[in-house]
């Protein structure tokens, strides 16, 4: 839960006018992403908790990884219309949310290496938009040169690289975040958090196969530490609010 009064401080670590925090926030009601739960104070909305339930996910993710037997978990959007911008926006995002890409025109596909398998990555797209007419199927045995195109979709050497310098970026400002002040560690440590965060999100979380775990693993290591000192960093700078 989030009140005005806090609102309004965060927004002052980024410049942001209070006008300009209350204005966020009626529009954010408008639109159902959140909703007041008592004058002042507000809370998710319904339109919002996919999202934010699917974004937490990040923190387990790993532990429900299995290894990958070759076979592929592909969603079919070619059927779909395209003429909904909005509808077009939420079905990609939600394809990408799960790290799937693009083998043919409207057909997406990822590694099948969740332990829930298909019907997980099914659940996990329907509740982030993608169309209940959409096929969520399982893809095994595909010809050598599909095959070979369908590992080739992701830059393993450039998720590897980003590995390795988002866990420096973490570790070098956790190391030096008890020389800042309050507000000033509450601001690093949103905006780098936020972007190691966003790199999870989207995080294909490819099997070992692909791509050396090892160089994920630590970035993820180093994330939940930096997580958990940005937590307790945010949750005096709110409790100084109430």
């Amino acid at each position: 839960m989030l009140n005005v009064a806090a609102a309004v401080r965060a927004g002052t670590l980024f410049g942001i006018s209070a006008n300009t925090v209350r204005v966020a926030l009626a529009r954010l009601t408008a639109c159902g992403r959140i909703e007041s739960v008592e004058r002042g104070s507000y809370r998710l909305g319904h339109a919002a908790r996919a999202m934010s339930s699917d974004v937490a996910t990040w923190r387990e993710t790993e532990r429900h990884l299995r290894r990958w037997e070759g076979a592929w978990v592909a969603a079919a959007t070619s059927g779909l219309p395209k003429t909904d911008r909005g509808a077009v926006r939420i079905r990609l995002r939600a394809c990408a949310l799960l790290g799937m890409r693009e083998l043919a025109p409207g057909l997406f596909v990822r590694p099948d290496n969740f332990t829930g398998g298909v019907d997980q990555v099914r659940t996990r797209l329907r509740s982030l938009g993608l169309e209940t007419s959409a096929p969520v199927f399982l893809a095994s045995a595909l010809d050598e040169e599909t095959d070979r195109r369908a590992q080739g979709l992701w830059d393993v050497g450039d998720l590897e690289q980003r590995y390795r310098e988002g866990r420096r970026l973490l570790e070098t400002s956790l190391a030096g975040l008890a020389e800042l002040s309050p507000d000033d560690a509450a601001r690093e440590t949103y905006l780098i958090g936020d972007h190691a965060l966003h790199m999870l999100v989207f995080d294909p979380w490819l099997p070992e196969s692909l791509l050396a775990t090892h160089e994920r693993h630590a970035f993820v290591d180093a994330m939940r530490r930096y997580d958990a000192a940005g937590q307790a960093i945010w949750r005096r700078f709110l409790f100084a609010c109430a």
